[in-house]
């Protein structure tokens, strides 16, 4: 697990007895995902807590423009608040509903049903697409995926933050709202309750460390943490 969402790493040693000592990094709640010794396969789920969350986004997610993106973006002021919790971080920066669904949501699935994620937020509709209909047809085809690979996982749809760009913004904000009208499974988040402060942005996008704080206080009373 990196600072800014899922990474892999694949390190192929001769064949032999080992000693083996399974570091986590710096943060509660994350390990090492898969482990394979001599051909065996370690199950994934014993390096992680047993309440799981997927939380899927863009570079608001990964913290960019916080003075330390690893600790005080509000993702990870929750990973570090809540011990208890793994928060599986799948953020990239200027990633959009169509390439997540496009290049990662295959992946997103797996996770979901191996590890037996139970909670999926997901904060994306901010970076643009081609047309907003392409954000209602793959916002859609991801909502629809997450159930698929498992039936009983609640979503937490969230809009976007506010925005210097406020007009395009709202638009985005009524297609999600439309679309998880229509879906189980889903809770609506406004992104403006998260952050609606547009002097706590420090390029008109992203959140400074002010604004991070706010939006980590709303999100873990929204959901019930702390």
């Amino acid at each position: 697990q990196s600072r800014y969402g899922l990474t892999y790493t694949t390190i192929t040693l001769p064949v032999g007895t080992k000693n083996v000592k399974l570091m986590k990094n710096d943060l509660p709640g994350q390990a090492i995902i898969n482990t394979v010794f001599d051909g065996d396969l370690i199950p994934i789920s014993k390096y992680y807590n047993a309440n799981k969350w997927l939380v899927i986004g863009d570079s608001i997610t990964t913290g960019a423009w916080a003075t330390k993106c690893n600790a005080l973006s509000w993702i990870g002021r929750l990973r570090v608040a809540n011990p208890s919790i793994s928060f599986i971080v799948d953020a990239l920066s200027g990633q959009k509903a169509s390439t997540y669904r496009q290049t990662k949501l295959t992946n997103a699935c797996n996770y979901i049903t191996s590890l037996g994620i139970q909670k999926v937020w997901i904060e994306l509709g901010t970076n643009a697409e081609t047309t907003n209909e392409i954000l209602r047809t793959e916002y859609s085809a991801i909502i629809d995926a997450i159930i698929t690979a498992n039936p009983a996982v609640i979503i937490y749809c969230q809009t976007p933050i506010i925005s210097i760009n406020e007009s395009v913004m709202e638009l985005k904000r009524q297609i999600i709202r439309e679309v998880v009208a229509t879906k189980t499974n889903c809770v609506l988040v406004e992104g403006l309750d998260c952050l609606g402060d547009a002097g706590k942005l420090s390029d008109g996008t992203h959140p400074t460390d002010a604004g991070h704080l706010d939006y980590y206080n709303y999100v873990k009373t929204y959901i019930g943490l702390l």
